[in-house]
């Protein structure tokens, strides 16, 4: 199941395991995130986004290119998800069974 991103710009969908390792790293987050929602004002430091990076690498079976790691990238909580997307191995809806990409497949589909 993908859940469309209420985003202000590009809308894109983000996969519930990515808001569910969000969540683990903004536990007063509000009900609904908005791809809009900035990570700072929902409360994360630069220690928690280190934190949030490795959490996702783990969950999603990637790693974020040192070209990523930009305060773009940790504006808001579409930004990030936009970022994590790219280096998904198949599309953002490939992942509907909820299931992370295997860890065996880190190569990004190189």
């Amino acid at each position: 199941m993908i859940i469309e991103s209420p985003v202000d710009t590009p809308s894109v969908p983000w996969h519930p395991r990515y808001e569910q390792v969000l969540r683990e790293h903004l536990p007063d987050a509000a009900a609904t995130l908005r791809g809009s929602d900035s990570l700072f004002d929902l409360g994360l430091d630069s220690f928690d986004m280190v934190e949030l990076l490795v959490a996702l690498e783990a969950a999603f079976g990637v790693i974020f290119p040192d070209e990523t790691l930009t305060a773009d990238t940790f504006a808001t909580v579409g930004s990030l998800w936009a970022a994590l997307a790219e280096l998904l191995p198949t599309p953002p809806d490939g992942l509907a069974d909820n299931s992370p990409p295997r860890a065996d497949d880190r190569s990004g589909g190189r």
